[in-house]
């Protein structure tokens, strides 16, 4: 079985954003300097999701991941 103490002090060597953003690996990925997904049609575009996948939902920007939460009201 593991050490997992040990596997704990591994973890903490770690960078805090060891993973690029979407925008970096698209670019990477495809050696183009711009990739839009613009849709010229539409006033602004929407990806559709299944209502059981809401939970999952999150986007990627500059200063890290995020997801959307309904937070218990304190008033």
């Amino acid at each position: 079985m593991e050490d997992v103490h040990r596997l704990h002090i591994s973890e903490q060597g770690l960078p805090k954003r060891s993973l690029p953003t979407t925008y970096r690996l698209v670019d990477g990925a495809s050696r183009y300097n711009l990739l839009s997904f613009m849709d010229a049609y539409s006033k602004y575009n929407q990806i559709w999701m299944h209502p059981s996948n809401k939970a999952k939902m999150t986007f990627i920007i500059d200063d890290g991941n995020f997801c959307y939460k309904n937070e218990s009201a304190t008033y």
